[in-house]
């Protein structure tokens, strides 16, 4: 958990975008985050970050960090 929320405290000074998983080895987990909504509340980090619902943002960086 220390470890976690200081990776969110780290990622949100810079402004890097993160993308949140699940985790799952099984069907029934996929989509549970359970464990990463409350850290990332407790870190009050931002929205426009998560790129879970931002498809274009992340074929960007993808396409980015390609061409370098």
């Amino acid at each position: 958990r220390p470890f976690n929320l200081e990776m969110l405290r780290l990622c949100k000074k810079h402004d890097h975008p993160i993308i949140i998983s699940s985790d799952a080895h099984h069907t029934s987990q996929l989509c549970d985050h359970q464990y990463a909504n409350p850290l990332l509340e407790e870190s009050h980090f931002p929205e426009e970050l998560i790129l879970n619902d931002k498809v274009d943002d992340f074929l960007n960086i993808i396409k980015n960090k390609n061409t370098k």
